[in-house]
């Protein structure tokens, strides 16, 4: 309804429960609007998990009532409820969204290829408008783009705002006056080596507002730490085909011997696409 809808709003800002015995007679509706609504009393329920607000629940009736203190205290018990399974269908989506976060970086082989999954996962894993990987440049203090970086956000210094923070593991939440002007917020975390000093940074922004509760940070966090592994074993990867590749060249440049009336030439079919050396035939 139109005027329940502020005091949904409301209820959820002040974190109380809140009841409208009659929506006519504390002028939220007009008469014209309450007969086209049905609606002639409303409760406001806030969806709480400890201190955190996860959302808001209006409960209508059709006509003016009191609400008794059994029916005040039955809704205090609904909202709890409701909060509690609200927590923990989320705990579960996160908990999914981070095995599949896992699955499909962990798939890739090369750089380019876990870059891209942890950034298309990383958005999917926090339902996130936009998704960038940056690593450090130690020696600047400045995370460096190695996916495609939102508008304006090419470099990231260190030493700018909120920014410092990442340094600590933690998921930090950035404002709207760091981040591009197409987007609202952001949230980011360090992306951690084996030795545990900073190696990056996971980038998630949205168009919307967004709360950083505590399973969403964690998640962040876990998420950050499952890149580190792909990103680490992309690079070993590919450092060891830079080794075998060379080696392999030097035991394929051989000369075909000359027969009068033939012409010869080398094959080679490496057994895995994807790995371009190793186990083929030649």
């Amino acid at each position: 309804a139109a005027g329940a809808l502020p005091m949904l709003a409301g209820a959820v800002d002040d974190r109380s429960l809140g009841f409208v015995e009659d929506v006519r007679g504390e002028g939220l509706l007009t008469p014209e609007e309450a007969a086209e609504r049905d609606l002639g009393a409303f409760i406001a329920v806030p969806l709480m998990r400890g201190n955190e607000v996860l959302g808001g629940l209006g409960i209508e009736y059709p006509r003016a009532r009191r609400f008794s203190a059994a029916e005040r205290s039955l809704a205090a018990g609904v909202a709890r409820q409701v909060g509690a399974a609200l927590g923990n269908a989320r705990r579960y989506g996160l908990l999914t969204g981070l095995r599949s976060f896992g699955l499909r970086t962990g798939a890739q082989l090369r750089l380019s290829g876990v870059v891209e999954e942890v950034v298309a996962a990383a958005r999917d894993l926090l339902d996130g408008d936009d998704a960038a990987v940056y690593m450090l440049d130690a020696n600047r203090n400045v995370l460096v783009p190695v996916s495609e970086p939102p508008e304006g956000r090419e470099e990231i210094g260190l030493d700018d705002g909120v920014w410092g923070a990442l340094h600590s593991g933690r998921s930090i939440f950035i404002p709207e006056i760091d981040v591009p002007e197409e987007y609202v917020c952001a949230v980011a975390t360090g992306i951690p080596r084996s030795n545990l000093e900073m190696m990056g940074a996971l980038l998630v922004l949205f168009r919307r507002p967004f709360d950083l509760g505590p399973d969403e940070a964690e998640a962040l966090r876990v998420a950050a730490a499952q890149a580190a592994i792909a990103i680490e074993n992309a690079q070993r990867f590919e450092r060891q085909q830079s080794v075998a590749r060379s080696l392999q060249r030097g035991l394929m440049a051989v000369r075909m011997p000359e027969l009068a009336g033939c012409e010869g030439a080398a094959l080679y079919e490496p057994a895995d696409s994807e790995a371009d050396i190793g186990g083929g035939f030649f």
